[in-house]
């Protein structure tokens, strides 16, 4: 399982780390750092779960993609804490269905329309480590599911690029200059 992202609060990894005490086969990987790191660290030692999660520090461009290939499952589980979380399409979802990656999100308005629209992996209604890990043994249980999940996943990757949408953000722009103009 891979989380990337700002270690944070309204993140979810706490959730993501209490669930790994019940996902005996399971490993997490967290690449990012942020003001959280020291508790999020002291959480993992204080429930033995030193072998199953695992900090990577920030990391390159490259490295990030590496990891991010590599994983089973892509997390990204926001909490609704503010309205920019809720209403939050985080970078590292795009860069999972890249990496043709399967994720589990928060049933938040748009990251729910985007794995729902392209069938990209699933949403969960609540927000704990059993529902969590139950989810996580749900998708592992069900092959077709992932194999389904990451052929989905490449129609999105196509059409969820930059190449895409450039063109979407360039108009901004111009309607901007020139309604200044």
């Amino acid at each position: 399982l891979l989380y990337q992202g700002a270690l944070n609060k309204g993140r979810g990894i706490e959730t993501m780390i209490l669930a790994m005490k019940l996902l005996p086969d399971c490993v997490l990987e967290i690449a990012g750092t942020g003001y959280l790191e020291r508790e999020l660290r002291a959480l993992v030692t204080d429930n033995f779960l030193q072998k199953k999660v695992l900090f990577y520090g920030q990391l390159s461009p490259g490295d990030l993609k590496n990891i991010t290939h590599n994983a089973n499952l892509g997390l990204s589980l926001e909490e609704n804490i503010c309205k920019s979380y809720q209403y939050a399409l985080p970078n590292k979802l795009f860069d999972y269905i890249q990496a043709r990656v399967p994720v589990i999100v928060s049933n938040l308005p748009e990251m729910k329309l985007i794995v729902r629209q392209y069938n990209v992996g699933v949403y969960l209604d609540q927000n704990s480590p059993e529902y969590l890990a139950n989810a996580v043994k749900q998708i592992f249980a069900n092959e077709s599911l992932i194999k389904q999940c990451k052929s989905n996943c490449d129609a999105a990757a196509a059409e969820l690029c930059w190449e895409n949408e450039q063109h979407k953000l360039i108009k901004i722009y111009k309607d901007l200059v020139n309604a200044n103009a």
